[in-house]
């Protein structure tokens, strides 16, 4: 279950990012760090896909030997002699079931790695967010500035127009 709630998080972040790079202009490295996360995750649900349809060939291959087990233990009850024919199913049953561990091993272990780059990954993209972030703020910051001076200025300008029209029409007056 935590795994399934880690993965909707990172298809949610890559979602999040992607339509952040679309409202926004990207830039090439962005484009690429977002198909080198999307070609990841990509391997990462294919490996998870790979374990699941193993685990179930495993899982239908442990219940075929329950079943010749079974067969075998009530035959051996009932005197009946075991053939090696049997022996030789059970052994190859065996033997596949071995190697559906082995590669079952080797999945998780891919599996850790791939959890563990992206980890890093995802940490690093947290860092050029947050720096991305702080950017943005200080650029708001900034045109905040100016434009309060411009404001500023503009309402100089007017009141001193203002006051000179006044003072013409006073001039007027007076004459």
């Amino acid at each position: 279950m935590e795994l399934e709630e880690w993965l909707s998080s990172i298809s949610k972040i890559g979602q999040n990012s992607y339509e952040m790079d679309l409202s926004s202009n990207t830039t090439p490295n962005s484009e690429f760090s977002n198909s080198f996360f999307d070609s990841k995750l990509d391997h990462l649900i294919e490996l998870l896909e790979n374990q699941g349809n193993q685990s179930f060939n495993n899982h239908n291959q442990v219940n075929e030997l329950i079943k010749s087990i079974e067969r075998l233990i009530l035959n051996g009850k009932e005197g009946v002699n075991f053939s090696s024919n049997h022996d030789d199913y059970n052994e190859t049953d065996l033997s596949s079931l071995i190697k559906n561990q082995d590669n079952l091993v080797n999945l998780i272990r891919n599996f850790v790695e791939v959890e563990k780059n992206s980890e890093s990954e995802f940490r690093s993209r947290v860092r050029n967010m947050d720096i991305q972030l702080a950017k943005i703020f200080n650029e708001l910051t900034t045109g905040r500035q100016d434009n309060l001076s411009e404001l500023r200025e503009d309402f100089t300008i007017l009141s001193n127009a203002i006051l000179r029209l006044a003072n013409s029409t006073n001039e007027n007056k007076s004459e």
